[in-house]
């Protein structure tokens, strides 16, 4: 393991059920301690009162040695702002990119702000959604060393799908010359629109954000026409709900 710390969450409403996230992370990774444990709550605006059991349940469970670090994750800059004083959240795991797409109730520079005070309060952080979901594709380099920069970011949680995706990331992590042809074949490659059905409310504004015909609302959800869609980003910098990917 050296180094390397593998993190998992629990976006579990109750104990019973969180109870049962941690028992499948332990068996499917084979692990008898989790080195962190994320209270997932990335559409709570107040996960300490809405997951207050269950946040209980990783500190007994922490208590116990079955968890190293209890961290939370959120889209929310107030639940990042109050995870930075209770003392027994180490880690945050905030979203945060240089266009603030996906923050539910401010700004980047307030999520940026946030994250800055809750470093200085001791806590490690990690980022999310450098990419907007992929909507940043385009400017992939330009955007992630964005955040990298950002006062208090200590890492960067990056979605990678290929062997080059993988090799680029690590050249720039590691303080390595990005090598700017992998990155331009990168942002260049054909990508397709994707929406987390489960989670969509056919609320409609992203239909109404495209001008190309890309989506249509088909039983209340949703749907892509990939066809007709140009990925231009549009809908999902629409989505209030943050659920429009570029994969």
């Amino acid at each position: 393991q050296g180094e390397v710390l593998i993190a998992t969450k629990t976006h579990a409403p109750d104990v019973a059920t969180a109870r049962t996230h941690i028992e499948k992370a332990l068996h499917e990774l084979g692990r008898e301690r989790l080195d962190i444990v994320h209270l997932h709550a990335a559409r709570l605006a107040d996960p300490f009162r809405e997951r207050a059991a269950v946040l209980e349940l990783l500190m007994e469970l922490q208590q116990q040695g079955v968890i190293g670090l209890i961290g939370i994750s959120s889209h929310y800059v107030c639940a990042i702002r109050e995870a930075a004083k209770h003392p027994e959240i180490a880690v945050l795991h905030p979203l945060i990119n240089r266009l603030g797409r996906g923050i539910l109730d401010g700004s980047a520079k307030e999520m940026a702000d946030a994250i800055h005070a809750a470093a200085e309060a001791g806590k490690g952080i990690y980022a999310m959604k450098a990419l907007a979901g992929g909507n940043l594709i385009s400017s992939a380099l330009e955007s992630i060393n964005h955040v990298r920069q950002l006062s208090g970011v200590h890492g960067v949680a990056l979605g990678m799908l290929s062997n080059q995706e993988i090799d680029a990331n690590l050249d720039l992590f590691e303080q390595r010359d990005p090598v700017l042809s992998n990155w331009q074949t990168l942002q260049q490659r054909r990508r397709s629109l994707r929406i987390m059905e489960r989670f969509c409310t056919g609320c409609g504004s992203c239909v109404k954000a495209c001008s190309e015909g890309g989506l249509s609302l088909v039983e209340g959800k949703a749907v892509v026409n990939s066809e007709a869609c140009v990925l231009c980003g549009y809908c999902a910098a629409a989505c209030p709900e943050f659920i429009i990917r570029v994969v």
